[in-house]
């Protein structure tokens, strides 16, 4: 017995809805002690000033495990010192700096941007995979011996991301 043709149409909305959601993953590799900066932007141009929020996972009308989050005025409320927004908050360069990453750090991050009307936020999200020093020395022995990496997603896109 055939699928009832309105199951097929059915089917590409949710499909259509899903990939048409805004959202990018990415996933990296970083060292225990280094610093990351993951990015999210949007255009203040068309959508103005926003309440921005980078959590460990984005829900389903905010961020989850607020990491931290803004309004039009500034940051309300931040975890801990060692996350930093970093870029020209009023270009719309909201990015996330993690200072001396841990193995605990490792798992998914989300930068949602509070765009108005229905179903229309910027999502961004990334899955860091944090390694020991051990670890990632022995693959990758760095001859000058720097253990103090600063790595900025927007630089090492090409070479080290991968898109999930």
């Amino acid at each position: 017995m055939a699928a009832p043709p309105w199951l097929s149409v059915l089917r590409w909305i949710l499909l259509l809805t899903i990939s048409a959601d805004g959202s990018t993953v990415l996933a990296f590799h970083m060292t225990e002690g280094s610093t990351v900066i993951l990015s999210c932007h949007y255009s203040v141009k068309h959508h103005g000033l926003s309440h921005v929020c980078w959590g460990r996972d984005c829900g389903t009308f905010w961020c989850n495990n607020i990491i931290v989050q803004t309004d039009e005025y500034g940051i309300i409320s931040k975890v801990s010192d060692r996350y930093k927004l970093i870029g020209d908050v009023l270009s719309g360069q909201m990015d996330l700096g993690i200072q001396k990453i841990q193995k605990t750090d490792s798992g998914p991050y989300c930068c949602r941007v509070d765009i108005e009307g229905f179903f229309n936020d910027k999502k961004v999200s990334y899955t860091l995979r944090v390694e020991s020093f051990n670890d990632s020395a022995s693959n990758n022995p760095d001859p000058n011996g720097d253990t103090d990496s600063v790595f900025t997603v927007r630089s090492v896109q090409r070479s080290r991301l991968i898109i999930l």
